[in-house]
């Protein structure tokens, strides 16, 4: 009784009402979806959108304002704007979680040095021309090495990417101190804690956890996420890509006139050109949109239109 009063004080007390459906406390909009929608999703926010229009919200356990427009998008994808906030809460405090990394930490400052750090490790501009230039490669060699006996056996993989992790650290052994090695992602977990890691910066931590670096199967676990992830958002966004350009003749022909006029005819991808791009420089904003795009795609179509013209 004290969690549903609480929970009604909350939501008609709360700040800048929406117009949305009345909620229920634990349960949330679920008997909505399940008892007038059969579950479907996408009918529930087509009704959302036909009653409420442009903008309204779900209160559940967390408020989530739901945006119609594509214009509305501007706000998020400005510098000075963050995608989420994370309220405090007693379980990623008992998780370690609290006031660490980047995406439940409140804490500014903490914040800031994550950040700092992470941008360094992952965007920087030598990573990303690399980047570029082992895709090219990758990809004609993805075609010689990926058997149907790859797929068989998890041992294999497993084998394969620990003899792959320990040739690399001795070619790293081999190569001079003065001599720069590559820098892909597989060297920067070998180096990193090691007397290689040119960024290396004492924190005053002390020698335990966060000083040691990273053992083989830590590395070929990391590689492994990299893989899975890395592997099912591309899919996700080059699929969105492609179904909305194919249904966008517009968008279409000025997506490929610009790739003609800077690529003129080259098949493989130069990192100095592929920054000339304007027309596919709104693409990062899409990256919200891949969990969202096959249950809700009016709305990405209307985005998809507003960043196309």
């Amino acid at each position: 009784m004290t969690y549903v009063t609480y929970y009604y004080y909350k939501y008609f007390t709360r700040v800048n009402p929406l117009p949305c459906l009345f909620p229920f406390p634990l349960i949330d909009i679920f008997p909505y979806v399940y008892l007038w929608f059969n579950g479907d999703i996408i009918s529930f926010v087509d009704y959302c959108y036909e009653k409420y229009g442009d903008i309204y919200e779900v209160y559940g356990s967390v408020r989530s304002i739901i945006l119609c427009r594509g214009e509305y998008l501007d706000d998020f994808s400005s510098n000075n704007t963050h995608e989420m906030k994370f309220r405090n809460c007693q379980g990623a405090e008992e998780l370690g979680l609290q006031g660490k990394g980047l995406s439940l930490n409140n804490d500014y400052k903490s914040w800031m040095f994550n950040h700092h750090f992470f941008n360094q490790a992952i965007l920087s501009p030598r990573f990303t021309t690399e980047a570029i230039d082992q895709t090219n490669k990758l990809f004609n060699e993805l075609e010689i090495y990926w058997t149907d006996e790859v797929l068989k056996s998890m041992e294999f993989i497993n084998q394969r990417l620990d003899a792959i992790i320990k040739s690399r650290r001795e070619e790293i052994k081999k190569t001079p101190l003065d001599e720069p090695l590559p820098h892909d992602m597989l060297t920067s977990m070998i180096i990193k804690n090691t007397l290689r890691d040119d960024n290396y910066i004492h924190t005053g931590v002390t020698m335990s956890e966060a000083m040691r670096s990273m053992s083989d199967t830590e590395i070929r676990v990391n590689i492994l996420d990299g893989i899975h992830t890395g592997t099912y958002k591309t899919a996700n966004m080059l699929s969105l890509i492609v179904y909305y350009i194919a249904h966008n003749p517009d968008v279409k022909r000025k997506m490929l006139k610009e790739i003609d006029s800077i690529f003129q005819g080259r098949r493989d991808m130069v990192y100095m050109k592929f920054i000339l791009l304007k027309f596919g420089g709104n693409l990062p904003n899409f990256h919200g949109l891949l969990h969202i795009s096959m249950k809700f795609p009016v709305f990405v179509e209307m985005l998809w239109k507003y960043y196309a013209n």
